[in-house]
């Protein structure tokens, strides 16, 4: 999203409208926006479509050539922290992380664009291992088709040569186990290119959805969406993302019901002490006071417990083995497979391998 005239809040809020309506017509959820041009970092809700618009950039006072942001619809922000970084990076993160990214142009110093990629793979690793990632943006890097040097990172589907922002990129993704999901997929190339250089007319891949690797299948199709309108030179690039998570359970232990030693009750000693401890235990309570019967009967619960507890004690769990070595029948098998065994080992013309 381009505004030229950022300072003028009723063009703003007529170009967020625009692109809002853009965004609902194909039914985009979170939208990354690159080349804002916005200042400052601030928020506006745009309730006729129901998105919010996030944008991160340049002081007011200093020149605007960059900014980054998110369009979100509403429905989700309860699910996203809104972390701005600077006017070139945005994250926001929840169950996904979704980074915006603007990656300088070729005309910038070596020095402006390791800046960048350093941000870049700092805010990478500040992301859990857990959480799904998603890169978002206009690297300005062509990546070229070249699967054979860069497997697991590119397809067998790009576009074009790789230049030397496009191999700052594809080293990134490498690095960090990333995937472009934009050559993933058989289709024309007017659906996988989203920039068209101004003076030659040719389409470039520049504008990329990046995600881990390991979750390439949560990505159904990325393809371009030319025939959107959203104030940019660019074409929409959106991607079809199904994505299940597996929440963390965190299972306590079910304490077992402990039973109490009753076989012990077949004795007279045994009843008469039990009988004896309830009693003393009881004493206590003939001249307390309750609020109400749930709180007496709480506590006179826990006495007879205790009492029964001490007089009795508590049985140990037997666990019935199916095996049982008393059995006459699994004796008589036994001794015969020992005999068997034993005349075996003796004969010296048994084969040496079982």
């Amino acid at each position: 999203m381009e505004c030229p005239d950022p300072n003028n809040p009723n063009n703003l809020e007529r170009r967020i409208t625009v692109v809002a309506k853009a965004l609902k017509r194909y039914n985009i959820d979170i939208a990354a926006l690159s080349e804002t041009r916005l200042p400052d970092t601030s928020q506006l809700e745009e309730h006729g479509c129901g998105y919010t618009f996030f944008w991160s950039g340049k002081p007011a006072s200093e020149a605007r050539q960059s900014g980054v942001g998110f369009a979100i619809r509403n429905q989700h922000l309860k699910l996203l922290d809104k972390l701005p970084h600077s006017d070139r990076l945005a994250m926001n993160s929840g169950f996904v992380t979704f980074i915006s990214a603007y990656a300088p142009t070729m005309a910038y110093s070596d020095q402006a664009k390791e800046e960048f990629y350093e941000e870049l793979d700092h805010i990478i690793q500040s992301v859990p291992r857990s959480d799904k990632l998603f890169l978002l943006g206009d690297f300005n890097a062509p990546v070229g088709s070249d699967h054979a040097a860069w497997q697991k990172v590119l397809g067998h589907h790009g576009v074009g040569k790789e230049n030397s922002n496009g191999t700052l990129l594809l080293t990134l993704c490498a690095e960090k186990q990333l995937v472009i999901t934009n050559t993933l997929y058989t289709q024309k190339d007017s659906f996988k290119t989203t920039w068209r250089h101004p003076r030659s007319g040719h389409w470039h891949q520049i504008d990329f959805i990046i995600i881990r690797q390991r979750d390439w299948h949560d990505v159904k199709l990325t393809r371009a969406a030319k025939a959107s309108t959203c104030h940019s030179d660019h074409a929409l690039l959106k991607s079809k993302v199904s994505i299940r998570f597996k929440l963390s359970r965190q299972h306590q232990r079910v304490q077992g019901t402990k039973k109490l030693h009753v076989t012990k009750l077949a004795t007279s000693e045994a009843q008469a002490t039990l009988r004896d401890n309830i009693a003393s235990a009881l004493v206590d309570l003939v001249d307390t006071e309750y609020s109400d019967a749930a709180s007496h009967w709480e506590e006179l619960r826990k006495k007879i417990d205790q009492a029964s507890a001490d007089s009795l004690g508590y049985a140990k769990k037997k666990h019935k083995d199916w095996f049982d070595e008393k059995d006459v029948s699994v004796n008589v098998l036994l001794d015969e497979l020992h005999s068997l065994h034993i005349e075996y080992a003796n004969n010296k013309d048994s084969q040496a391998t079982m």
